[in-house]
């Protein structure tokens, strides 16, 4: 699914984070939250929901 931990140049993904949120509409990544260890909490939850809710519309 994904070309080695970086994955498709075109992502963007953190070599850094531990965790990476993407969103796509279609076929496009619309938004790309990359978190370090451990910074991953409720308002960063709250960040990609809004960004998702903003998808949706």
């Amino acid at each position: 699914m994904f070309d080695g931990i970086a994955g498709p140049a075109k992502y963007n993904i953190s070599k850094d984070a531990e965790t990476t949120v993407l969103l796509w509409k279609g076929l496009t990544v619309q938004t790309n939250h990359a978190y370090a260890k451990g910074k991953f909490d409720k308002d960063s939850s709250a960040a990609v929901l809004k960004d998702l809710d903003k998808l949706l519309e």
